[in-house]
């Protein structure tokens, strides 16, 4: 990992409304860490993800990749949001096009690939996640755990150096929950991407992580490696959260 930051979050401020969702909020991650940001409801998790996505503004504050501020539109800061891929809560595959089609569309559009480099890119991707075999299913004909790691698969075809994901879970039923966190251990194992990991899911958090971002009030609470957090946090309020998880 590079001793420079390779995302710098700067008193960053965010409100819908009189919703105040992040105040001050300050972090630093470097090249190729993996952070897994935990926390209750409303805390600014997600919130978080979108803003370094570029799907919302935020209304003070810095964001930085790279060392390009994100807070003005650029050329350089357009460059630098493509360097970043996002799988969400609830897949968001386009529901008329075939699997191939969902993951080969932005490579060609945005990239400019063929239509060859990118099939040949989507099924390498496709195998990885083990859904070789569905090249030319729809999304509804999938299970919901299949059509989230069709959402991975098509975020890593535009080969991201930083990969968000969103709570990818949340929306399985939980016979189909292991099939995507191994998909997501085995990016962590072997990417080397920068990986920012919002999950309620403690185990994978504990197990996939370099380090820990517990988020309260909008703001980080607490932080620390991952054995440190969950088997002697500082912090009274990360855990009273972590034993409200544990016990449900």
């Amino acid at each position: 990992m590079s001793t420079e930051p390779l995302i710098r979050f700067r008193g960053l401020r965010k409100a819908f409304g009189a919703n105040v969702v992040l105040e001050d909020f300050n972090m630093d991650i470097a090249d190729g860490e993996r952070i897994a940001l935990i926390g209750p409801s409303g805390s600014g998790k997600t919130t978080v993800l979108r803003l370094l996505m570029g799907l919302d503004t935020f209304d003070g504050g810095e964001i930085e990749v790279g060392g390009v501020p994100l807070s003005r539109p650029s050329e350089q800061a357009k460059l630098a949001r493509r360097q970043i891929g996002m799988v969400f809560q609830h897949f968001n595959l386009f529901p008329h096009m075939t699997v191939m089609a969902n993951v080969t569309e932005a490579p060609r559009r945005v990239l400019g690939l063929s239509n060859a480099e990118a099939q040949a890119r989507a099924t390498g991707l496709l195998r990885m996640v083990g859904l070789e075999a569905k090249l030319n299913a729809l999304p509804r004909q999938l299970s919901g755990g299949q059509q989230q790691r069709v959402a991975i698969a098509r975020a890593l075809a535009m080969r991201p150096r930083i990969m968000l994901f969103d709570e990818v879970t949340s929306a399985l039923d939980p016979e189909l929950v292991g099939e995507v966190l191994r998909v997501v251990r085995q990016l962590a194992r072997e990417s080397g991407m920068t990986m920012l990991i919002v999950t309620h899911e403690m185990s994978f958090a504990r197990d996939v992580s370099d380090r820990v971002v517990f988020m309260e009030r909008g703001r980080v609470a607490e932080q620390g490696p991952p054995d440190m957090i969950f088997r002697n946090p500082s912090n009274e309020r990360t855990r009273a959260f972590l034993q409200a998880i544990l016990e449900r």
